[in-house]
């Protein structure tokens, strides 16, 4: 009997349901769910493929990134190699305006044959920066730096000629340097021959100028090509300017530059003489040629009447310009 008792407490069913032996399970964690999650043969697949999908994606980025950085430092070259370029032309330019200036300080004389060991050739350094077919006005040549050098030298007593200021412009295509100068010179009796011949009889205007040391103003223009050649050639000398300290008088003003022989760029002498191509020898001496012997026999010799005739060798772009000029009697007296 006490056997049977013990065997009825030991299954008592109050005893076994507060006596917890081992944990419930998560709903979770049921056989249900856990069958169905293994039934998905898919699941881990996918799961895969989405991480190799994202190391791709990441692998992607970073090879545009780095093209990225590449191309910048590609442009970043080529912009400073045309950056260089372009520094390196317009020192080309600038350095040539500023030559000019130093070329030519006191003027040039075509008679000079033999220089001094530290100056510079002047026509050398002509040829070497002026384009052939220069354009100056409505004239063309490279004569006319020659011709009109030798003018102002002779002249003017032409000096001290000096750059002031410069300023380097960009034109579609062609570049421009613009000058700011001055230069000094003297009136003398070849000046009102050579440049005023119609105040030849006027003492009174004469005597007011004659001998007078006067500093003139002048903005020269060089446009450029791509090769660094000036091809057209642009000056504009304050004639009126320099004179006008020295006439008090302003119809006497307008009576000397009303008829002087100042035309368009500046250019002096004779309207008719511009375009004349009388070029001067290349830089380099040639030796002279011999009396005795014919230059060239192809070439028929002329008669002294045929030799004495004038010859007619006028650019048929020059024409007299039927704009006033800044000379004129009524612009002066405007």
């Amino acid at each position: 009997m006490k056997l049977i008792d013990e065997i009825e407490y030991a299954y008592d069913s109050s005893t076994v349901k507060n006596s917890v032996l081992f944990p419930a399970r998560k709903p979770s964690q049921t056989h249900k769910t856990r069958t169905r999650k293994l039934k998905d043969p898919n699941r881990r697949h996918f799961a895969t493929k989405s991480v190799i999908t994202d190391n791709w994606l990441q692998l992607d980025i970073n090879d545009l990134r780095q093209d990225l950085r590449e191309l910048l430092i590609m442009k970043q070259l080529l912009k400073s190699n045309l950056l260089s370029q372009h520094i390196t032309f317009q020192n080309t330019v600038t350095g040539i305006a500023q030559a000019y200036y130093e070329v030519f300080r006191n003027g040039y004389t075509a008679t000079e044959v033999v220089s001094p060991p530290n100056s510079v050739d002047i026509a050398s350094y002509i040829y070497a920066v002026m384009h052939p077919h220069l354009q100056a006005g409505s004239h063309e040549g490279i004569h006319l730096m020659f011709t009109q050098w030798q003018h102002y030298t002779k002249l003017l007593s032409f000096s001290n000629f000096r750059l002031l200021s410069l300023d380097y412009i960009l034109i579609e295509n062609t570049t421009l340097v613009k000058t700011l100068g001055e230069f000094r010179f003297i009136v003398s009796r070849d000046t009102i021959r050579g440049i005023f011949p119609h105040i030849i009889s006027n003492e009174e205007v004469i005597q007011q100028i004659i001998g007078l040391k006067l500093t003139c103003k002048c903005t020269i223009e060089f446009y450029f090509d791509q090769f660094g050649r000036v091809i057209r050639y642009g000056e504009e000398a304050d004639f009126m300017g320099a004179f006008q300290s020295a006439l008090r008088n302003p119809f006497h003003l307008a009576m000397l530059m009303e008829g002087a022989l100042i035309h368009e760029e500046s250019m002096l002498g004779e309207f008719d003489a511009l375009s004349i191509t009388d070029q001067p020898p290349p830089s380099t001496p040639s030796k002279p040629s011999d009396p005795s012997k014919p230059s060239d026999p192809s070439t028929p010799l002329k008669t002294p009447e045929e030799a004495s005739e004038p010859q007619d060798d006028i650019h048929p772009n020059c024409s007299h310009s039927s704009l006033p000029r800044r000379c004129d009697l009524a612009f002066i007296l405007s």
